[in-house]
């Protein structure tokens, strides 16, 4: 019951920051992170590296789609690499 819908919460409240970096994001919530794929405007996927210790690197600029899974949910988050 109410520790599943704490979980589900936890996920809902995930956020990345900071947004627009210099290339290294971080997420509010590393523990709860599954698998994070990034995206570019285009749609194609594209090469990052992501450890809870190091968070998300981009080596681009531009603007990209991170889609995070945690707990058999997914988020998309829009970032901005300068």
């Amino acid at each position: 019951g109410s520790t599943a819908s704490l979980e589900d919460n936890a996920f809902i409240n995930l956020s990345i920051y900071p947004n627009p970096s210099n290339g290294i994001f971080h997420f509010s919530n590393d523990d709860l992170i599954e698998e994070v794929t990034v995206y570019d405007v285009s749609g194609r996927r594209i090469r990052s590296n992501y450890s809870n210790n190091d968070g998300l690197i981009i080596d681009h600029t531009g603007i990209y789609f991170v889609n995070v899974i945690s707990q058999g949910q997914s988020k998309t988050f829009k970032v901005i690499v300068r």
